[in-house]
């Protein structure tokens, strides 16, 4: 399993809503990282929704109603891009992710709880 997921991965099995905003900006860079040079469908979109999480996250003061929405919008994206990745057991990961945020989002909308609203 490539390492850049194991954070990721370790997150989501803890629940998303229990990582901090600051690992959560550090997870997101991550994944910045990786998309950043994507050439598919969806990849800039992608790729600027997860900068304006990251940005939120890493303010002093995050708005659980921004992090949502950009959750709402991340979760279903990266699940899409999931089945265009050449690689089903990096597709397989990615889905993973993808669900996990909109799950997170889901929650966030139910309780006011997301991902960095501690």
């Amino acid at each position: 399993m490539p390492k850049r997921f194991t954070a990721t991965e370790n997150a989501i099995e803890k629940g998303l809503e229990n990582t901090s905003p600051k690992q959560g900006a550090k997870l997101v860079r991550e994944w910045l990282d990786e998309v950043e040079n994507l050439d598919m469908p969806g990849a800039k979109g992608l790729h600027g929704d997860l900068q304006k999480l990251a940005t939120e996250l890493e303010k002093d003061e995050a708005d659980p109603a921004k992090i949502e929405k950009l959750l709402g919008k991340l979760g279903p994206a990266t699940v899409k891009l999931a089945d265009r990745c050449d690689d089903e057991k990096v597709g397989d990961k990615v889905r993973t992710l993808g669900e996990a945020l909109i799950d997170s989002g889901e929650e966030g909308a139910d309780d006011h709880e997301t991902v960095g609203a501690k």
